[in-house]
């Protein structure tokens, strides 16, 4: 088991890696692959990468919403809300550092299935089903 989380954050940290500097992590792909979501018109293909860009969309909003419930921090002077600058710089850095691993993961995840017609298909689910998850800690966050 040990072996497999090493491995696991081997590819992890490959991925982070290969980020191109200027350009945002969500619009970063693996090396091996221009479009990740070559659909070659499948139906099924389609709409789960349809779904994902609904859920993307969604993730923006949440996050959004999360930033400006930090920044809306009451009362002002109060402990909690003393360093708001830090605060927001973390969860951004935070989010940034989770789409790079939701997409590494997300590659692996489709890695047996790689130059197959599923392959667009299984990453646009993985990714979708990892950016649910996200959305709920947003969610928490706006919430608390």
């Amino acid at each position: 088991m040990p072996r497999m989380v090493a491995l696991l954050l081997l590819l992890v940290l490959e991925a982070c890696s290969d980020a191109k500097p200027g350009v945002a992590p969500e619009k970063q792909e693996a090396a091996h692959s221009s479009d990740p979501f070559e659909c070659d018109g499948l139906p099924t293909c389609v709409e789960e990468v349809r779904k994902l860009s609904a859920t993307e969309a969604n993730l923006k909003t949440e996050f959004d919403g999360a930033i400006e419930r930090i920044r809306s921090c009451k009362p002002e002077n109060s402990t909690r809300c003393y360093n708001l600058p830090h605060a927001i710089e973390l969860i951004d850095t935070e989010q940034q550092t989770w789409l790079a691993w939701r997409n590494a993961h997300c590659n692996v995840f489709v890695f047996g299935m790689e130059d197959t017609s599923a392959e667009g298909e299984l990453r646009a689910y993985c990714r979708n089903r990892e950016t649910t998850k996200r959305i709920a800690e947003l969610k928490q966050i706006r919430n608390d």
